[in-house]
């Protein structure tokens, strides 16, 4: 049965990468998803009072269609009332250090570059776990295609790695590393996360998510905390559930969003 169970969920998770399939027209604005590039989706919020921008890096082992579902939770909880207009959902890595390189962070960052306007405030990176690695990509492509674009960007690590350099993040707005707590125990990448925030000194900012109902026993399970309060999984990731299934019990965490200025 439980296998049974796996199968189902696997093909639920499927099918929306097929319909999302259709790649963005140039220059249009669209409610419904399309694609720009390996493992990138992009949509507009017809509500949206703004032209701000969000752009979601799911960690290693997440789906385009989960990228999308954790994006779509955090607009409906969160963007919307923060004035973003354009959405970018980013599928995990191939690989947990990402040296394949195979998501399409260039097409990304010309796209972006096309969308936003003197009316955009703020560009809004959030990455979790391995998605970092490639956050930090699209932080040097915009870094040569329209240095002053760095200014807007508001980066925040969610529990992830290293790999962010100086010379990039002086430019940005700010930096916030994010990991979870649950009394006396952390995340798995706490211990990064506070390092780096040492090291980039006033540009960043530590931030520590309150865990502390997530039925956790282990790190790896608060490692998914930062996504979603309560994980499905009480000792580690899973990371398919965990950025899809939000409920009432499962809440999408945006917490560190408060810390936004």
């Amino acid at each position: 049965m439980r296998a049974v169970s796996t199968l189902l969920l696997s093909l639920f998770l499927a099918w929306p990468a097929a319909a999302l399939a259709a790649p963005c027209t140039a220059g249009a604005a669209s409610s419904a998803y399309c694609r720009i590039g390996v493992g990138v989706q992009y949509r507009t919020v017809a509500a949206a009072r703004g032209n701000d921008v969000f752009i979601g890096y799911g960690g290693y082992g997440v789906t385009e269609p989960s990228a999308v579902a954790w994006v779509d939770a955090l607009t409906q909880a969160r963007l919307i009332q923060l004035g973003v207009k354009h959405l970018y959902a980013v599928k995990g890595p191939a690989d947990a250090l990402y040296a394949a390189k195979e998501i399409s962070n260039r097409a990304l960052a010309s796209h972006l570059l096309r969308a936003i306007g003197p009316s955009t405030r703020r560009i809004i990176v959030v990455a979790h776990s391995s998605g970092s690695f490639v956050a930090n990509e699209i932080l040097g492509w915009l870094a040569s295609l329209s240095p002053a674009t760095l200014f807007k960007i508001h980066y925040f690590s969610l529990d992830g790695g290293y790999g962010l350099s100086w010379a990039i993040a002086k430019n940005l707005a700010r930096v916030y590393f994010v990991y979870a707590k649950m009394g006396a125990a952390f995340s798995r990448n706490a211990a990064v996360m506070k390092q780096q925030a040492g090291w980039f000194g006033a540009k960043a900012l530590p931030v520590a998510v309150d865990a502390s109902a997530s039925g956790c026993r282990a790190a790896d399970c608060l490692h998914d905390t930062v996504i979603n309060t309560r994980p499905y999984s009480p000792v580690t990731f899973l990371v398919n559930r965990d950025y899809v299934e939000f409920d009432a019990s499962h809440r999408v965490v945006t917490s560190y969003l408060d810390r936004l200025p």
